[in-house]
């Protein structure tokens, strides 16, 4: 069975590309759904569940994308840092 490891960066990879093809799909077709998936992720940042630097990546991409992201969201990963 194949899953999801965080422990190793084959899993951090898989997780970034995973996430951010989702969250790139739901900002064309559904923008609803991806302020909701963006607020779950602040979320989870924020309790400290997923490291900063994965989120980080993700957001990076976005940027390069040009696609909006919440101001808490860049702040709180220090994307410009």
């Amino acid at each position: 069975m194949n899953y999801l490891n965080l422990n190793i960066h084959k899993g951090h990879l898989n997780f970034i590309v995973c996430l951010f093809s989702i969250l790139r799909i739901l900002s064309i077709i559904d923008f609803i759904s991806y302020h909701m998936l963006i607020a779950n992720l602040i979320k989870t940042l924020k309790s400290d569940k997923l490291p900063k630097k994965l989120v980080r990546r993700i957001v990076q991409r976005f940027l390069k994308t040009k696609i909006s992201i919440k101001p808490e969201l860049l702040k709180l990963v220090d994307v410009y840092d």
